[in-house]
């Protein structure tokens, strides 16, 4: 060997083993550096490849693939379930325990107990304020409660389009750093820093999204979701919060334009786990159930203090009954079954007239069982209007207008009481006459509170054609399946068609229909994904009612949760609390001039104190559904649930943390760097460099020894 080819093998060796120490350095620099990947040299000899005499080194990231794709997995669940459970655990917060005097479920305990004290002095004044104040509270804690939980679903829906602008810059920093990568991997340059990076974004953005990556010829990677869905390349693709499909809560879906495409698609049924899909499943799923089912626990406890109130009296009688927008038509049929009873009552408490109105048989009459008018087969809601106004002879009248009935008495001097028949009470859709239609209401608004409509396929549609109903399916996690528009039709004229529409549209996913109390339910099919359906543009207004066909079926995660809202004792009875029905006249077969109302009676109260009791139907909300039993057990129902869900969200958490755990732990002892290890090398690397300058200084000497010899 020339003295110039052990120069040129020393030189190669200083080279190689300074560059290595370099390399061992920087491992060492980065032994507490989250995400640092190590970086290990390889000596070659270049005689070996072909080349001269010395060495080369390469250097490779210590990566493995497995452990790295195992924990990207494990990085996605932590992050949906740990916000998932930050979520549930601040929104049972809200709801708290029914046993706890703060929580909004104590607001009802502290109304029945004011009606309790009420029914034993009906007469004082006091009491019946305090009545009053104690529904003020409760209506206040519901409307309060409701809009704090929709709260949470704004704040998901700002976070979710903040994650999305996170998850855009990550991966175009994932794209450009292909770039470099591949120009490195050209000119022959150390790509190992890029690669590192690279590699550092890929574990943040799989805390955002479920992703896996595959490594690219020219190098780099190509990132996709789980499901193969192209994200970054050459390019990153752009996520977008979708403005176009908004729903009735404003909150747009997730698309994605991706690398060199033109127009976006869909990206929610692509994303199973990360922030991303956290907050979806959270938005349009959990905390939307949340809302739902408290929206009905909601209706249900107006429709049981309103149930009783309206079978009971204040005393004086009401001169007028105004009811609510039940959104009912007057070509409607009546559909009531049963007996109400109406009497017509003086301020002294005295009979002025007593009606027996008979809805099966369709005949009013009077206590003497003379027929004062028939509605006929099959009546409609004018039909029995008409028979009413003919019965009372004067004494009242009955008018039915933009969906709302008002009686009027005809004197300042007489009121108005109706009962239910204790022996077959009225009914129509678990209502009787009054609560029907909201004639004698001691909390609500002016629109139907309750799903349970009492129509069915057969009722007049009354929309004009040209209207429209935009609604989405969405999966059970609130992931969005299908959206559709209906528009009605001319030859659209009954309920049955407007279901028959529905499902036209949402064939393969479910199917919609009317229950034996007119509510519209949805039943997915068996294999299907889909959860529910839910409006989220209805541009309907049923006949002079004023109302939307979502209004009156309560279709739809807003209009089921807002039932909590906006809710507020009856101005009058706010104004006057001795307005309150607090008795409970016997008028069944009551004879003219039979006094059945005095002051002192306090059945009503009684009644309405024991209102949350009595067993009722509960229409599907949400995550419960469709049930029956009483106010007490829904809400024990509804605080067992949100419970469950935040305890399932935190075993979720606990579960998905202590998996990442451990395979960051076992990726670390791969990947990472381990300090002894290094100091050896180090110390290899320092011997074979000082070797090596060795080499060149036996080789200087023997040159000037040949030269000295010249």
């Amino acid at each position: 060997m020339s003295l110039s080819s052990i120069m040129s093998s020393s030189l190669s060796a200083l080279q190689a083993n300074q560059a290595a120490l370099r390399a061992t350095s920087n491992n060492v620099a980065n032994v507490n550096t989250e995400g640092y990947t190590r970086v290990d040299a390889a000596f070659v000899s270049r005689s070996a490849t072909g080349g001269t005499s010395g060495v080369e080194v390469d250097f490779t990231r210590a990566v493995s693939t497995y452990l790295a794709a195992a924990e990207m997995r494990a990085a996605s669940n932590f992050s949906a379930a740990e916000i998932e459970a930050d979520f549930m655990d601040r929104a049972q917060g809200l709801l708290g325990d029914p046993s706890d005097g703060g929580s909004v479920f104590a607001a009802l305990d502290t109304v029945l107990d004011a009606f309790g004290v009420l029914s034993n002095d009906p007469s004082d004044v006091l009491r019946r304020a305090d009545v009053v104040a104690s529904l003020g509270a409760l209506t206040g804690q519901l409307d309060q409660t409701s809009r704090e939980i929709q709260a949470l679903r704004d704040e998901a829906d700002m976070r979710l389009k903040s994650s999305v602008e996170d998850a855009n810059s990550l991966m175009q920093g994932i794209a450009d750093l292909n770039e470099s990568i591949q120009r490195a991997r050209v000119s022959g340059s150390d790509s190992t820093e890029a690669e590192t990076q690279q590699s550092r974004l890929l574990d943040q953005l799989s805390s955002f999204i479920d992703i896996r990556t595959q490594e690219r010829s020219t190098g780099g990677v190509d990132v996709r979701t789980t499901d193969g869905f192209i994200l970054v390349n050459s390019q990153a693709a752009r996520i977008s919060v979708d403005t176009e499909t908004e729903n009735s809560e404003g909150y747009g879906g997730l698309q994605v334009l991706q690398p060199h495409a033109t127009s976006p698609i869909d990206l929610e049924s692509h994303i199973n786990s990360g922030e991303l899909a956290g907050l979806l499943k959270l938005r349009d799923g959990e905390l939307a159930d949340l809302a739902s089912s408290f929206g009905e626990y909601a209706a249900g406890v107006v429709d049981s203090l309103n149930a009783a109130h309206n079978d009971a009296s204040a005393v004086p009688a009401l001169n007028t009954m105004t009811g609510t927008n039940t959104g009912l038509l007057a070509t409607d049929a009546h559909g009531f079954t049963g007996t109400a009873h109406m009497a017509i009552v003086g301020t002294d408490g005295a009979i002025d007239a007593n009606l027996e109105i008979n809805f099966t048989t369709g005949l009013i009459t009077d206590p003497a069982g003379t027929t004062l008018a028939s509605m006929g087969a099959n009546a409609s809601i004018a039909d029995l209007r008409d028979a009413m106004n003919t019965a009372l002879g004067g004494s009242a009248t009955v008018s039915f207008a933009e969906g709302r009935m008002t009686i009027q008495s005809a004197s300042a001097d007489t009121g108005i009481v109706i009962r239910q028949d204790e022996a077959s009470p009225s009914d129509r859709a678990g209502k009787g006459f009054s609560h029907a239609f909201g004639l004698n209401n001691i909390i609500g608004r002016d629109a139907p509170i309750s799903s349970a409509t009492g129509l069915t396929t057969g009722s007049p549609l009354g929309l004009t054609a040209g209207e429209t109903m935009l609604f989405d399916i969405r999966d059970r996690d609130g992931a969005l399946l299908r959206q559709a528009e209906i528009t009605i039709q001319a030859s659209d004229t009954t309920i049955g068609d407007l279901v028959s529409s529905i499902n036209s549209e949402i064939a393969g996913f479910g199917t919609a229909s009317l229950d034996d109390n007119g509510q519209l339910v949805f039943s997915s099919n068996v294999g299907s994904k889909a959860g529910d359906f839910n409006v989220v543009r209805d541009t309907t207004q049923r006949g002079d009612t004023g109302l939307s066909i979502s209004q009156i079926f309560s279709l739809g995660v807003s209009v089921q949760s807002r039932r909590a809202q906006g809710l507020e004792v009856r101005e009058d009875i706010a104004s006057d609390p001795q307005k309150i029905a607090a008795a409970a006249p016997d008028i069944d077969g009551a004879a003219i001039g039979s006094v059945v109302l005095g002051p002192g009676d306090g059945r009503g109260a009684t009644a309405l104190e024991s209102s949350s009791s009595v067993f009722m139907s509960f229409g599907k909300a949400g995550g419960l559904s469709s049930q029956t039993g009483t106010i007490t057990n829904y809400a024990a129902r509804l605080a067992g649930y949100a419970g469950s869900r935040a305890s399932s969200a935190e075993n979720a958490v606990v579960a998905a943390e202590s998996l990442k755990n451990e395979v960051g732990m076992r990726r670390e002892s791969v990947e990472g760097v381990n300090l002894d290890e290094e100091l050896v090398k180090m110390t290899q690397y320092q011997q074979a460099y000082s070797a090596a300058s060795r080499m060149i200084q036996a080789a200087q000497e023997l040159y000037d020894t040949l030269l000295s010899m010249v």
